[in-house]
């Protein structure tokens, strides 16, 4: 089996068959406009809230092709090697599940910026990457809270994660919540 191949099976063994079939080509800058950027991070966080409610990341996972689309040669099979290593660093499990009874209230981003093509990420066009996502569900006025960790990319078709080396288990009424001084935010107004 092929390093490509392998990383696929890896892959989806860690975080089932990915349901990613949009066909991303392209990094995107961050949009400037402050309703566009709204919503695109809204997209992310509740697709993100999705995720950790099912306890299945391939909904945030950019797919193989994606990443051979977005990334120049270095940065893909510097990737590729990471995501070998996936299943043994992020584990999800049934308390990711007490997602499932909040509603998607918000997210924050940390450690944003736009990053120029062939720099350190590898990206083969200039884009907008982050490094860390607070996602926050609400129950009654009960948050939950929980950070994912990466390295995240915006798309042409919305914001996907390039890998991932943490999804914190899920903390009611996560401090962070209230202390965090967010890069980016929706719904933290």
């Amino acid at each position: 089996m092929r390093g490509p191949q392998l990383a696929a099976l890896v892959l989806l063994v860690a975080c089932g068959a990915s349901s990613n079939a949009t066909h991303v080509e392209h990094p995107w800058t961050m949009p400037r406009v402050r309703a566009k950027r709204l919503e695109v991070l809204e997209e992310f966080g509740r697709r993100a809230h999705r995720a950790l409610a099912t306890a299945s990341l391939s909904a945030i996972l950019l797919d193989e092709d994606g990443l051979e689309a977005v990334l120049d040669s270095d940065g893909y099979a510097r990737f590729e090697a990471l995501r070998m290593g996936l299943g043994a660093r992020v584990h999800l499990d049934e308390r990711h599940g007490a997602f499932a009874e909040t509603e998607f209230s918000g997210l924050c981003v940390l450690r944003s910026r736009e990053e120029d093509a062939h720099a350190e990420t590898g990206l083969d066009l200039p884009g907008w990457i982050f490094d860390r996502a607070l996602v926050v569900g609400d129950r009654g006025g009960r948050r939950l809270g929980a950070w994912l960790e990466g390295t995240f990319l915006y798309t042409d078709h919305g914001i996907f994660a390039l890998d991932l080396t943490r999804v914190e288990e899920p903390r009611s009424q996560h401090s962070d919540i209230e202390l965090v001084q967010c890069d980016q935010a929706v719904g933290w107004d």
